[in-house]
């Protein structure tokens, strides 16, 4: 299973670096521990090893699995779940932080930004979402709209897996995390995922204009 043991490391790297500011009275350091086991011992679950079957399928395994672990770690503190939801999502912004930075400014320097912005876009999918694990399809395109649904979620499936399916959800604010990032220019819409339990998660992007 390639780059699950840099994937294990990474992820472990990022919750220790950011207990130690979120919990600065010595918690860190247990949580962190914690933290670590859980992720790696639900990695290598009998349950989760299925999910881990390619080099694609461990990047997007790997993500719930770090939610799981994550809220696992903090139960004892009884975080209310739009708290915990924002601290996942923090974890997130250290990850992505450079990406980020490269994304808006290349939208911003470019002749067309929608255009840039809907091209990217499919560039990326194609990489991560033009696949099996979540069966991509486009909606719509065109002057002021973009659109496509994922037809599965594979996030979903190993939440599902767990018996974690509450802590679906959390994921999906990754989506509108990047999407903020480029409000100045595109302005994201949801209104159904799987995690909801709808058929389908529907990504809607409308030009700012």
């Amino acid at each position: 299973m390639e780059n699950i043991e840099a994937l294990k490391s990474y992820f472990s790297l990022l919750v220790e670096v950011y207990l130690k500011e979120k919990f600065p009275d010595g918690k860190s350091s247990v949580y962190s521990e914690k933290f670590h086991n859980l992720f790696v011992n639900l990695i290598e679950s009998p349950i989760n090893k299925p999910f881990f079957s390619s080099p694609t399928a461990n990047l997007h395994a790997v993500n719930p699995l770090f939610v799981i672990a994550l809220y696992k770690t903090l139960e004892s503190e009884k975080i209310p779940m739009d708290e915990f939801t924002d601290m996942a999502m923090d974890v997130y912004k250290i990850m992505v932080k450079q990406l980020m930075e490269k994304q808006h400014e290349a939208i911003h320097n470019a002749e067309d930004p929608w255009q840039h912005f809907i091209k990217t876009t499919k560039d990326g999918n194609q990489k991560l979402y033009d696949n099996e694990f979540f069966k991509m399809t486009y909606a719509v395109e065109d002057r002021l709209r973009f659109g496509f649904d994922l037809n599965r979620c594979y996030y979903y499936d190993i939440f599902k897996a767990n018996n974690a399916t509450e802590l679906a959800p959390v994921m999906c604010k990754y989506d509108n995390l990047l999407a903020d990032n480029l409000n100045e220019y595109v302005r994201f819409q949801r209104n159904s995922t799987i995690a909801d339990g709808d058929s389908k998660c529907a990504f809607r992007y409308f030009k700012n204009i």
